[in-house]
């Protein structure tokens, strides 16, 4: 992927699009962009051969819709990313596809008061790899807490309103992608602790 950006970068500068000066800059772009393409697509061929690509996209949704506020784990390469990626990905591909279905309004309960009291508690958690000034600090807090209580409302009353969404694949896909957003924040709190003492 590096080896891909830095051509990409190449390309620009011999065309006169960006300047010597930017190559770095650009280099960091392309391969943020190379590896965000990959990894999505490789999840979403996943899905389709798997025959969960809403699934997916609910699991992804609330992963990184929560993520992007209360903050979490970031691997230390793209390698590793993309191996995390993955293996979360399957793992809850196995859930999703072997849970009975009459469990899912307890995932969906016990998943959005697990998750609210990490973020209403925790959020957002600071990354040596994606560090956050005191501004975002304060504004991501406010964000965090905002959704997570939409997403715990909404979720919790189509519950009790709809018969049907107890049962909903969709919902629950959603509701683990929120969990696992959630518990991606404990590396970094024990890491705050240790550090503290």
């Amino acid at each position: 992927m590096e080896a891909l950006a830095r051509k990409c970068t190449s390309i620009l500068i011999q065309k006169g699009i960006a300047s010597e000066r930017d190559r770095d800059y650009f280099n960091y772009c392309f391969e943020i962009m190379i590896s965000t393409v990959f990894e999505f697509g490789t999840v979403l061929l996943i899905a389709a051969i798997t025959h969960c690509i809403l699934q997916t996209i609910c699991f992804l949704a609330g992963l990184w819709i929560v993520r992007c506020k209360a903050g979490g784990y970031h691997a230390n390469t793209n390698t590793m990313c993309f191996v995390l990626l993955i293996a979360i990905h399957l793992a809850f591909l196995l859930l999703i596809n072997f849970l009975p279905s009459k469990i899912y309004v307890w995932i969906v309960v016990l998943g959005f008061i697990f998750s609210s009291i990490m973020v209403y508690t925790f959020a957002p958690v600071e990354h040596i790899n994606r560090p956050i000034s005191k501004r975002e600090y304060h504004k991501f807090k406010r964000e965090s807490r905002i959704l997570i209580s939409i997403f715990t409302i909404v979720s919790i009353s189509s519950i009790a309103i709809f018969p049907y969404m107890k049962t909903s694949q969709l919902l629950c896909s959603f509701t683990l992608g929120v969990v696992v957003a959630a518990m991606s924040m404990i590396p970094m709190i024990l890491h705050s602790q240790h550090s503290a003492l």
